[in-house]
């Protein structure tokens, strides 16, 4: 995406207030950001919100979490199912170079 068109988006989603941006320090030093927001699953409402930070979404007054992780990242599915996510039998299949699956997870808040 170039600078450009990344701008617009982060100049309507921003001021759409539909997610929500967060630098990450470490000391004084940015070493990431963070990104979290309603869920734009189509089959969800208003009181699920997305998963680009965890622990930011459960401060918040979602009554449900998803996130969506590749098929293949076994460790990555690991992980979120031992904190309580559970993977809901929704996929979305992409291609980024080559075909992949992304399965859905949630957790009720």
């Amino acid at each position: 995406m170039s600078a450009e068109k990344r701008e617009k988006y982060f100049e309507k989603v921003l001021s759409e207030k539909l997610e929500e941006d967060v630098l990450i320090f470490k000391g004084d030093k940015p070493v990431g950001f963070m990104t979290f927001g309603k869920c734009r699953d189509g089959d969800s409402n208003s009181s699920w919100g997305e998963i680009w930070g965890i622990e930011e979404l459960k401060s918040r007054e979602f009554t449900k979490i998803s996130l969506w992780v590749l098929e293949e990242n076994s460790n990555a599915r690991k992980s979120y199912e031992k904190i309580g996510f559970q993977h809901d039998g929704t996929v979305k299949e992409l291609n980024i170079e080559k075909e992949l699956k992304e399965y859905r997870y949630i957790e009720n808040m």
